[in-house]
């Protein structure tokens, strides 16, 4: 069935609306109010072994009453400061700082951000690899100016075992002596510029040297290799590319708001810490004529969008639109509006996007509405679309509104901004993953996505916000 083209005002839920003008008004009227207000600073990571004279990259979380993330607008006047000379930094203000360790310095120095009487501390020491084998110690190589590569151990000291144990290191890291034992290790990497990698590791006795090699290729460490037992290496590939092509039915020259969201896509899901890349397909956003799309689900079908011969059938829809679409494609249709049929006639949908459950013939199709459609919608559909996928976190623990997965845009500063290591390790390394990522090792299957256990899985909560 074909239906003729339609347009709609642009609502209160227009595009790239976060905060209304009122909100705004008021916020600026009283300094700041109510909740929303910053409550705690989280530095990033809040404990760091760096090699001397490699600059990295230090960031801040800025939460409020409920633990929400606030945008980096609320976080401009972040003032930073070491406890120590030995600690250099690249700016005293901001959101991020890059800091570098003096080779002179022997104790822990403090990194501090303050904003008014808040301040959050990270803790940064000299690596010194070799200097003690009653510990493990784990070697890649930096790039100067970016973030510390973070690790998610498993394994059992000799008093416990350790799941998902966080540490971050700049050359060389430090962590606990771990033992062998019946059941497997495991380290998960989360490298800047990297794909995600995990693998199995036998710990042995004593001193165990974990070194990160790329693209098969060995490289020199920047410090002294510990005296230690020799682990296979673990090699560090490129970012894993998702390819998507994206179709626009809006009215009038929508590139320009499409293009807006998909860098914030791309923010929130390539340039946080699953080793992603969004890669648009040439000719690149492709603009046809003004349409909308039926979307005719139900929880009976398995909220499956219809092929074949249905009568709002996706497939027939999107070949008369003139969109390509097919198995191993993510394809994504931004719509002039979205439909939905109800007692024999179709109304205007309230959903803002929706991704058709990955299909034979579809592919992954994701569909953002023009006239319900916010500034996270993309970002937000692509994580179902491209990991297991990603469930709603609406109820789940340790996560709120801030989280990208929530299932609505919320009118406040930092809705749906961040995405988790917990969410990251779904999206780059579950078992029912869009792509194929790197062919080993295999992927676990995740299982329910509000367990308190990290097993066979990092919780969907775990971050690098330790808790």
């Amino acid at each position: 069935m074909h239906f003729p083209a339609q347009r709609f005002k642009q609502g209160p839920k227009a595009f790239g609306r976060i905060l209304s003008a009122g909100a705004i008004l008021m916020t600026a009227s009283c300094g700041c109010c109510g909740d929303e207000c910053p409550k705690k600073i989280d530095v990033i990571p809040d404990m760091v072994t760096a090699v001397p004279d490699k600059p990295f990259l230090m960031s801040v979380r800025v939460r409020d009453k409920l633990g929400n993330v606030l945008p980096d607008e609320s976080v401009a006047e972040v003032q930073w400061k070491a406890s120590d000379d030995h600690l250099t930094l690249s700016t005293a203000k901001g959101s991020q700082t890059v800091v570098t360790v003096s080779a002179a310095t022997e104790n822990p120095i403090t990194l501090s951000a303050s904003l008014g009487d808040l301040t959050g501390n990270a803790t940064i020491t000299r690596a010194k690899p070799g200097a003690s084998l009653t510990m493990d110690w784990a070697t890649a190589r930096h790039v100067d100016g970016e973030r510390p590569t973070l690790v998610l151990l498993d394994g059992q000291t000799y008093s416990e075992w350790r799941s998902d144990s966080l540490i971050a290191f700049v050359g060389a890291g430090a962590f606990d002596d771990l033992r062998p034992s019946d059941i497997s290790g495991e380290v998960n990497v989360f490298s800047p510029g990297h794909a995600l990698q995990r693998a199995n590791v036998a710990w042995t006795d004593n001193c165990d040297h974990l070194r990160m090699t790329e693209d098969g290729a060995a490289y020199p460490t920047e410090v002294p290799v510990p005296s230690c037992n020799g682990l296979p290496p673990m090699n560090l590939t490129k970012p894993v590319s998702i390819p998507i092509h994206i179709w626009t039915l809006l009215p009038g020259d929508p590139t320009g708001t499409v293009e807006i969201q998909l860098r914030d896509a791309r923010r929130k899901l390539a340039n946080g810490w699953t080793g992603l890349t969004l890669d648009v397909e040439t000719p690149g956003i492709e603009v046809l004529d003004e349409r909308w799309i039926v979307l005719d689900i139900s929880a009976a079908l398995g909220w499956r969008c219809p092929t074949g011969t249905a009568e709002f059938s996706m497939e027939n829809q999107l070949r008369t639109a003139g969109i390509a679409f097919g198995p191993g494609k993510v394809t994504v249709v931004y719509a002039a509006a979205l439909m939905e049929p109800l007692s024999g006639v179709l109304v205007a949908s309230s959903r803002a996007g929706y991704t058709c459950p990955r299909d034979a013939i579809l592919g992954t199709v994701v569909l953002v509405s023009g006239t319900e459609g916010v500034g996270s919608t993309l970002a937000h559909e692509l994580g179902h679309a491209i990991g297991p996928p990603l469930e709603h976190t609406n109820g789940m623990v340790d996560l709120n509104y801030s989280n990208l997965m929530w299932s609505s845009e919320v009118a406040v500063q930092g809705s749906r901004s961040i995405t988790t290591l917990g969410q990251a390790f779904r999206l780059s390394l579950d078992a029912d993953r869009f792509h194929t990522g790197p062919a080993a090792p295999t992927g676990p299957q995740c299982t329910g996505q509000n367990e308190a256990a990290e097993n066979p899985c990092p919780r969907v909560a775990k971050d690098v916000v330790r808790k």
